[in-house]
């Protein structure tokens, strides 16, 4: 989950941030920098899929 808030609440994302959340995007925000952010919870994704998928192979 990507939060995207117009208020400066650092203290309010961070504790999203421990509660699950992958990201916190600051409005405005400029395309680039939510692009880069969605392309980094997307890797985020991937590696924890792929630490999964490895895992389970080593348990067979």
């Amino acid at each position: 989950m990507i939060i995207a808030s117009g208020y400066d609440q650092e203290r309010d994302a961070n504790d999203l941030l421990k509660e699950g959340a992958v990201a916190f995007v600051q409005k405005p925000y400029r395309l680039a920098s939510l692009v880069g952010t969605v392309q980094e919870v997307i890797e985020k994704g991937r590696l924890r899929k792929q630490t999964t998928d490895n895992r389970r192979a080593d348990n067979r």
